[in-house]
């Protein structure tokens, strides 16, 4: 099938039929199949909660690839983010394509869009990022012309072989004379919006390999808009906090996301502690007391997941210690928007009628 066969239509999610929700939902589906084999189906409401909850501070260009009528063969997703001075060289993007369809062209076609885009609003810089459980896409963006970035896991901790007097061990010995644990369930309260968004600053301390990136400002309403979109879903957070007793300022945190439709599986979020609180046992205790906490209240969660680069060698320490163990390999890549450029109009095949 050439590229000319497929149908491209450019859709807002945020407002999308029944029939586009649908459609996408179910190549969706096809994509988790081959990267995720071993956990259940997202709901097409869950999804469509989330896609018409999506935030308005970001610009966002979906095209839809039609094969047949209501089916999909591929799809690709641009964005950047419409707020701040941070990162105005990047453009965010994903294409993706049915396994049986791939090397004809579609994937190509994708990524023009993503180029027009980028060209359009200045960017220099195109970031995207593939999984070892799904080679097509790193064999894509190495034809491309993109460079590795930043090698990250998601590692894995099944219940089962979790060392239960360990956990209580870091508890033990925390610095509980100097610090206090507080927790947020759900949406974080109004009258700590400002510390919280001081806290999520921890997170450009991370490792970025080489990734041409700059630090990350994260505001009040962005939060307010992460919320939103996570709540509409029906993935609930509960927030773990450390306060210096003396002074009363957040120390560190950590947190994690579960969702009844998934009820075997927890994830774990963001976990940091600011420099001057370090190497005191806080992250250890945060992570421990979590752990405890969420293992009483939902008894049938049985694996918990996270991402970690694999730079950030404090963390992953914990994390081992912890018990969790590679599960699935990712790759951030960049790619040059001019170097990109050249590769679409390389290919003869991209092409395809719009609508």
């Amino acid at each position: 099938m050439n590229v000319n066969r497929f149908e491209f239509q450019l859709v807002d999610l945020r407002s999308a039929g029944d029939e586009i929700y649908a459609a996408v939902s179910r190549l969706m589906d096809r994509i988790m199949a081959e990267s995720h084999p071993e956990d259940p189906l997202i709901a097409l409401e869950e999804r469509v909660a989330r896609w018409k909850n999506r935030s308005e501070d970001a610009e966002v260009e979906t095209w839809i690839a039609w094969q047949a009528a209501g089916e999909l063969a591929g799809m690709s997703s641009s964005v950047y983010s419409t707020k701040g001075e941070d990162n105005k060289h990047i453009l965010g993007f994903k294409a993706e394509v049915l396994p049986e369809r791939r090397r004809r062209g579609l994937g190509c076609t994708l990524l023009s869009r993503s180029v027009d885009m980028a060209e359009r609003s200045n960017r220099r810089l195109l970031i995207s990022s593939t999984s070892d459980r799904v080679p097509a896409g790193e064999a894509f963006l190495t034809a491309c012309g993109a460079q590795p970035g930043l090698a990250l896991h998601t590692n894995q901790l099944l219940v089962a072989e979790v060392d239960r007097a360990l956990l209580q061990r870091w508890v033990d010995r925390a610095p509980a004379d100097r610090f206090e644990l507080g927790v947020w369930e759900g949406a974080y309260p109004d009258s700590q919006l400002e510390a919280v968004a001081r806290l999520w600053q921890i997170l450009n301390d991370a490792p970025r390999g080489r990734l041409e990136l700059d630090d990350v400002v994260i505001t009040t309403d962005q939060l307010r808009q992460m919320e939103r979109s996570m709540f509409a879903g029906g993935t609930e957070r509960w927030s773990l906090h450390a306060r210096e007793k003396r002074s009363g300022d957040l120390a560190g945190f950590t947190e994690v996301h579960w969702n009844a439709r998934r009820p075997t599986r927890l994830g774990q979020g963001t976990t940091g502690v600011f420099p001057a609180y370090r190497r005191q046992g806080l992250g250890r205790w945060l992570k421990a007391e979590m752990l405890q906490r969420i293992l009483r209240l939902h008894p049938e969660i049985e694996r918990v997941r996270t991402g970690n680069a694999d730079a950030n060698v404090a963390m992953l320490k914990i994390n081992r210690e912890l018990g969790y163990r590679p599960y699935i390999a990712t790759t951030v890549w960049q790619l040059d928007v001019a170097r990109a450029r050249e590769f679409v109009g390389a290919r003869r095949r991209c092409g395809g009628e719009q609508t």
